[in-house]
């Protein structure tokens, strides 16, 4: 079975200096490309996991305390939150 997945949310305070674009305008990306992802998705008719939703905060941003301190990695309680979405959200459920 082939799945897409949404990219993750980065953190509020991502260090962007390095980047053409403010964290604000790098998470409206990935909210774009998550929504391509889930219209290609349905257009194919395969399953679509959106967990980006687990992992956002209410403003937008990757929720405090999940990534490892860079803003961008995921830590190992955001893969926790990430696999129990995916247990309860997969294609025929997973065990």
């Amino acid at each position: 079975v082939i799945m897409l997945q949404s990219c993750f949310p980065v953190a509020a305070d991502m260090d962007t200096s390095g980047y053409s674009v403010d964290v604000e305008t790098l998470n409206s990306y990935i909210d774009k490309t998550n929504e391509w992802t889930a219209l290609l998705a349905s257009e194919c008719g395969l399953p679509y996991l959106n967990t980006a939703e687990v992992l956002k905060s209410e403003d937008g941003f990757l929720k405090e305390g999940y990534d490892s301190g860079d803003g961008f990695h995921l830590n190992t309680e955001a893969y926790r939150q990430m696999l129990e979405y995916i247990k309860t959200h997969a294609y025929g459920g997973a065990e």
